[in-house]
């Protein structure tokens, strides 16, 4: 390969690499091509390849706002690097102390990208359960996770999460939520009782990253007929505590 062949390739997958980062930047809301363009200084036409492959390739997904939000390859590639992290270890012992001490599934989730991505979990020994695995989306404004990091952000970032969810202007979605998140900011925890699925009943605590912004939440979770609602208020003190541990650990790193 000549010199400025492999310069070529080179200059080829370093754009490619800034199309992907720019187009995931959490910070910020999703951008369409356009504005990926005036950001980056690069052609419109060349922009649009770039985003079009990444699609392709899974590492990008389209959302229904125009923007770009990361693809399901994406995602495994972040879970096996999550699995990589001394972190993993950490997430892991806690649910399964808390699953332990509980009796019913444990569960902690993370955002990514505006979106939050289960990242650990553990089921008790019980026959009945409820069913989730690492890997899976958690919807912010169904759930009881969801709900209890919502709670935790800004505005601006409940707006993204719900949009990268719903894929449409989430300001009805937010306004219906409003009283219940004011709730769970003053009680410090999530509620649900069979909305996000029929018969589960779950509590769940953000996860707090560096200057309170919210990283992640942790939920306890059990069929409503054996975990009820008095044994789920019993176990929010425990819950709560874990959700600081884990805190602690997030803004150590």
């Amino acid at each position: 390969m000549t010199d400025k062949a492999t310069s070529d390739k080179v200059s080829y997958q370093a754009r490619v690499f800034a199309v992907l980062e720019a187009a995931l930047e959490v910070s910020e809301s999703s951008r369409p091509a356009s504005e990926l363009t005036e950001r980056l200084g690069l052609p419109l036409s060349t922009t649009s390849r770039l985003v079009n492959f990444l699609v392709a390739q899974g590492m990008l997904s389209i959302r229904g706002t125009g923007g770009y939000g990361p693809g399901p390859r994406m995602f495994r590639l972040a879970m096996r690097t999550l699995d990589q992290l001394h972190e993993s270890e950490q997430l892991d012992r806690v649910t399964r102390d808390l699953s332990k001490l509980t009796g019913e599934s444990v569960s902690i989730g993370l955002i990514v990208s505006d979106k939050i991505v289960l990242v650990s979990r553990c089921e008790p020994d019980a026959s009945l359960r409820a069913v989730a695995r690492v890997g899976d989306l958690i919807q912010p404004h169904t759930s009881a996770m969801g709900k209890a990091i919502l709670a935790a952000c800004t505005d601006d970032h409940q707006r993204r999460m719900v949009e990268a969810a719903e894929g449409d202007v989430p300001a009805t979605v937010l306004d219906e939520l409003t009283g219940e998140l004011a709730e769970v900011r003053r009680a410090g925890y999530a509620v649900d009782e069979e909305t996000y699925s029929p018969g589960l009943r779950c509590r769940a605590a953000a996860i707090l990253g560096p200057g309170g912004r919210p990283a992640g939440g942790i939920s306890i979770a059990g069929p409503a007929a054996r975990y009820s609602r008095e044994l789920a208020d019993a176990g929010v003190d425990e819950l709560k505590a874990r959700a600081a541990e884990l805190s602690s650990i997030v803004e150590a790193h």
